[in-house]
């Protein structure tokens, strides 16, 4: 990860920048690269048939390489799976008139309940019945392709709304009911700045439920964005090459200084 960023626009917003912007400039990388199947490495069904019957045990890596494939992208985007409409909206705009890769957690991986149940199915079949253990081991194949995801991705842009944050005026802090964009928001705050090649050469980057645990998440490293800078950004990237893109982001909105970069 290189740079972060806070975003906050509605759906209203990405519905009306998507109306004013020609669909046609650009080639669509979101929709070919994001939207398709990725290939099955290991089909699910034979690792579990296999490691399950002989051995007792399941290869997390090939299961992780299967439903959580770590692919290249230029950002990810931290949102709640409630705003996931406007999440496609976002996404289009940064891909179709921008050239960039987005990726969605949603729109590239299978659903970890889903998961859950095909394990516990081929379980239950070998007589085991052992609900919470596999429900905590494919919430760490989850958490640790999450993270992998983050670190290898220049840019994360999380879509700040009251589905990601639970309203509060009376608090300077932010929380949010969600365990994932508080696993997301956490690690993003002491991943290590990794400094895009492009910029290196020129210089010598299932939430809903009615029961709620609020999380306190940090904003601070991230770089607030309103949609009159995201519009600014987008106009001024439009016309030019996809892979200096970004760097219009980065230049409009300088980067904060983070104690790491004081400290070590």
């Amino acid at each position: 990860m290189y740079r972060g960023f806070s975003l906050k626009i509605d759906d209203f917003y990405c519905t009306k920048v998507l109306e004013e912007l020609d669909s046609s400039i650009r080639y669509s990388r979101f929709r070919d690269s994001h939207y398709t199947s990725v290939t099955d490495k290991y089909p699910i069904q034979s690792i579990l048939e296999s490691t399950i019957v002989d051995t007792t045990s399941i290869d997390a890596e090939k299961i992780k390489g299967d439903w959580f494939p770590i692919i290249e992208s230029d950002i990810f985007i931290s949102h709640s799976h409630r705003d996931i409409k406007t999440v496609e909206k976002l996404a289009t705009i940064l891909s179709n008139h921008l050239g960039l890769k987005v990726f969605v957690d949603s729109k590239v991986w299978k659903y970890s309940d889903d998961l859950v149940q095909q394990i516990e199915r081929q379980c239950y079949e070998g007589g085991y019945s052992i609900h919470d253990k596999i429900v905590a081991h494919v919430n760490i194949m989850l958490a640790s392709a999450l993270t992998k995801m983050l670190n290898n991705t220049e840019c994360v842009i999380f879509l700040n709304t009251s589905n990601s944050l639970i309203p509060d005026q009376y608090s300077t802090s932010h929380q949010t009911d969600s365990p994932w964009i508080y696993h997301e928001l956490f690690t993003t705050s002491f991943l290590p700045i990794r400094t895009p090649k492009r910029k290196m050469e020129k210089s010598v980057v299932n939430e809903a439920s009615q029961f709620e645990i609020a999380h306190t998440v940090p904003l601070e490293h991230l770089t607030n964005l309103d949609d009159v800078e995201f519009e600014n950004w987008t106009t001024k990237a439009k016309n030019i090459h996809w892979e200096n893109a970004l760097d219009v982001l980065y230049n409009l909105n300088p980067a904060k200084i983070r104690r790491s970069n004081l400290y070590g």
